[in-house]
């Protein structure tokens, strides 16, 4: 800003101007420090603004970053859970299938186990059959060699007495012939 100039502006006197001129050239040398001491304020913002900038630079590009790692973690953990949902539905699908197959196994043992039951429930019926039919023959044949064995002990007798008459007979015809 310029200087005021005075009302009245003429010469009225020369102390006056010398006065005027060292108040001006102190307040020239005041107003200088001042812009000096403003410069020097300019500056220091300046310089702030500038460091300002740079920090607001780099916490941009730091958020950046950060956005860029979130997305990329966002996307790791997507194809993280669709993975393991994937490797989850794969087993599970193993495991209804071995639980049918294990299913399936236990009825054909079942099955086989109920077959091989009436097998061996028919084997014991038809080995008592076949034990009831031996014993029964046995005792036919039991029976059969006692009266055998009753009819050779009769026959047996029989011929035994016969023997006995004809040993009798040919004794006394011995007798008889030996006596004349």
């Amino acid at each position: 800003m310029p200087p005021k100039k005075k009302a009245g502006g003429g010469k009225k006197g020369q102390g006056k101007d010398e006065e005027d001129k060292e108040t001006v050239e102190d307040r020239n040398k005041v107003l200088g420090g001042d812009v000096q001491i403003l410069q020097m304020d300019i500056v220091y913002e300046q310089e702030r603004s500038d460091k300002a900038r740079i920090v607001e630079n780099t916490l941009r590009e730091r958020l950046k970053y950060l956005d860029r790692e979130l997305e990329k973690e966002h996307e790791d953990k997507k194809t993280r859970v669709e993975s393991m949902k994937s490797s989850y539905n794969n087993m599970q699908e193993r495991m209804r299938g071995d639980i049918d197959k294990l299913i399936s196994e236990v009825k054909s043992l079942d099955k086989g186990k109920s077959e091989r039951e009436q097998m061996i429930e028919r084997l014991k019926k038809e080995t008592e059959e076949e034990l009831a039919a031996k014993d029964e023959e046995i005792r036919e044949l039991k029976n059969n060699m006692e009266k055998m064995s009753s009819e050779f002990a009769v026959m047996l007798k029989e011929t035994l007495e016969k023997m006995q008459e004809r040993i009798e007979l040919a004794n006394t015809q011995w007798e008889n012939e030996h006596e004349q």
